[in-house]
């Protein structure tokens, strides 16, 4: 046995391996110490400078190296690190793998040790990270240095797939935010995780809170890889989940909280995307605004398509919402002449979708839940819903008409109208708020903003999500709703008829009208105020 002051060593020696008595001996080398063709022969078996060489012989009482008669048996034991293969140099031109799959100690008999290196791939390759980075023993990821260590390692694409497991709830600040170089335009952006390229993180039912403000990513760069069984919340930043995914696939993912855009083309879970993208069992449950631009194209899953692809979307909800010049629930634009095809099965709207232009702002007066930008480029863009028929720009029924995304509507609303009166909202010395409509008009609908709110309800002092709440009319009539948003930016309050789509036309507003001269509506919401409120009326 020989201890180096890392390794352990131990051999065992049979009686006819050696003539005479021999000095068994362990040199723990460094790379350097290696002659050029020797290191070039280790690297070109995948081995790098950060795994550890030993060099083990046999030495006469001269000092010279003996060969044994006989096999001779190997054990290595890391003292701190873990040990995944053992390599051994057996001639100028051969490296040979004596051992793989390694648990604890490496075991592995050899009859040469003549120029014998041994190269230890150990943990360090996996930063320090416990486990393995296989499928059975997956990375665990304890906390948010943790989750910076996943770019390193996929930073260059690993020959074989690297698997993570998220064990505790993390929450990530603006330190916790790396650099990396995004592969569109070559510009600098900042993430927790900058690349996860051939692997599969596995959020393991926990949450990654995200707090902060400026423009920041969870996920980098994301190519040939999967992101399963996380929440990801978001505390008002100019964020996404994904920058940029190639070949991904996303399953049961929540994005929650409230997000600030300040640029087009965003989307809560991806921002560009390329090749292919599977969605399942997706949510969104976040508040989603854009803040400037007022004719920006976003949509709450996905925002730009680069390239030729495939976007499915299989039982994904919006129960969130979205507030932007031209909103869409799928993806909110693509490059000219790029064929997209969305294929989208029991996806459903419970959320507000609510885009700020009118419609006869956006290209010739359509608006629906596929995309943000309605004009199709080069005819392009396909979509199937729920098995249905593929519809295209060409096809006598549009892949742009409402009527044909039936399916999509689930309990809540897409509204599209610029806001154009003030609606007055009081306050009580309880801190309860009054919502009481004034004049009727032409009134279909209200959006009210009110400034920052944060909830009172079960003593939760955390920004709510969406509440809907059914009006019942002095008839007995149910073709109202009263969703209630509240977002880091404020509370909108949408009382709108029930027709499909969420768009009244304009004998549905003349029933409207009658109907709200019949009974006076009043709500009153319990919130803890913030900030001064305002209130606007589309």
């Amino acid at each position: 046995m020989f201890d180096t002051e890392s390794y352990r060593v131990t051999v065992t020696v049979p009686e006819s391996a050696f003539a005479d008595h021999v000095y068994f001996r362990v040199i723990e080398m460094q790379w350097a110490e290696l002659d050029e063709a020797t290191a070039e022969l280790l690297k070109a078996s995948g081995l790098t400078e950060d795994d550890a060489l030993l060099d083990i012989g046999f030495e006469d009482a001269d000092g010279f190296e003996v060969e044994p008669d006989a096999a001779i048996g190997v054990s290595i034991e890391a003292a701190e690190t873990e040990i995944a293969e053992v390599y051994h140099v057996e001639d100028a031109e051969t490296v040979a793998k004596v051992a793989e799959d390694v648990a604890d100690v490496a075991e592995f008999t050899v009859k040469s040790f003549s120029i014998f290196a041994v190269a230890v791939v150990n943990n360090t390759l996996g930063q320090g990270l416990e486990g393995k980075g296989t499928e059975a023993e997956p990375y665990l990821i304890e906390d948010a240095a943790d989750l910076n260590k996943i770019g390193t390692l996929c930073e260059t694409a690993p020959a074989e797939k690297l698997y993570f497991r998220l064990e505790n709830d993390v929450t990530v600040s603006e330190s916790d935010r790396i650099p990396f170089t995004e592969p569109i335009w070559s510009s600098s952006r900042v993430a927790v995780v900058t690349y996860l390229k051939n692997a599969e993180f596995d959020g393991n039912g926990k949450t990654i809170r995200a707090t902060g403000t400026g423009s920041f990513y969870i996920f980098g760069d994301v190519r040939n890889s999967t992101i399963k069984d996380l929440t990801v919340e978001f505390d008002g930043g100019n964020a996404s989940m994904i920058y940029y995914t190639k070949n991904a696939t996303i399953h049961n993912v929540t994005v929650s909280g409230s997000i600030n855009w300040t640029s087009s083309n965003s989307g809560a879970f991806v921002i560009y995307l390329s090749g292919n993208l599977t969605m399942t069992d997706c949510t969104n449950a976040a508040a989603l605004q854009m803040n400037g631009d007022v004719t920006a194209y976003d949509a709450v899953f996905c925002g730009y398509s680069l390239s030729f692809d495939t976007l499915t979307f299989t039982n994904c909800v919006n129960t969130g919402s979205l507030r932007c010049g031209k909103a869409s629930m799928f993806l909110a634009n693509w490059s000219y002449g790029v064929q997209s095809d969305l294929v989208i099965s029991n996806c459903k709207n419970h959320g507000l979708i609510y885009a700020t232009l009118d419609k006869s702002d956006y290209y010739n007066s359509k608006y629906n839940y596929i995309t943000s930008d309605y004009w199709d480029k080069a005819g392009c863009l396909t979509v199937k819903i729920d098995g249905g028929d593929v519809l295209t720009s060409s096809t006598p029924s549009k892949w742009y008409d409402v009527e044909n995304q039936s399916g999509l509507i689930g309990t809540g609303h897409f509204v599209s109208a610029k806001p154009d009166a003030t609606l007055d909202i009081t306050k009580g010395s309880d801190d309860i708020l009054s919502v009481i409509p004034a004049t009727i008009d032409d009134v279909a609908y209200y959006v009210v903003s009110v400034g920052t709110y944060v909830s009172t309800l079960n003593g939760s002092n955390r920004v709510c999500a969406t509440i809907v709440m059914l009006l019942l009319l002095p008839s007995g009539a149910t073709a109202f709703r009263l969703s209630i948003v509240v977002a880091a930016t404020g509370i909108r309050v949408t009382v709108q008829q029930s027709f499909p789509y969420g768009i009244p036309n304009r004998s549905r507003r003349r029933i409207l009208r009658l109907l709200f001269f019949c009974a006076m509506l009043v709500h009153t919401l319990r919130w803890k105020e913030e900030t001064a409120c305002e209130a606007k009326r589309a």
